[in-house]
């Protein structure tokens, strides 16, 4: 018999959250203002927005330092979603708090 062990993959840390935001949006559950990546929340990213991935990825760590707007995600229980606006699109990134109180960056996409 063949046992096939999936490799391990960590998630890494991608940004912060500032204290602040999380203190206008009354979020009062999370343990740590650091966002994490997933590789799975990646892979997401790619295969659905490949084209807003390829733009805007490597602006996630700025976009979540300084978004232009935040806001509770209506449809995610515990969902916060971070907006900024650049000259050509605007771009949302998704951020969930799981079960231990920790953020987990969930999708990146354009709006608008």
């Amino acid at each position: 018999m063949w046992v096939v062990k999936r490799a391990k993959t960590k998630s890494k840390k991608i940004g912060i959250l500032k204290k602040k935001y999380l203190k206008a949006l009354n979020i009062k559950n999370c343990n740590c203002p650091n966002v994490y990546l997933s590789p799975g929340a990646e892979q997401h990213i790619k295969k659905e927005h490949l084209q807003d991935y390829n733009n805007y990825f490597n602006s996630i760590k700025y976009i979540i330092s300084k978004p232009d707007y935040l806001g509770l995600n209506p449809n995610v229980k515990n969902g916060i979603e971070l907006v900024r606006d650049y000259k050509k699109d605007a771009v949302l990134i998704s951020i969930t708090i799981n079960k231990n109180g920790y953020l987990y960056l969930s999708s990146m996409y354009i709006i608008g």
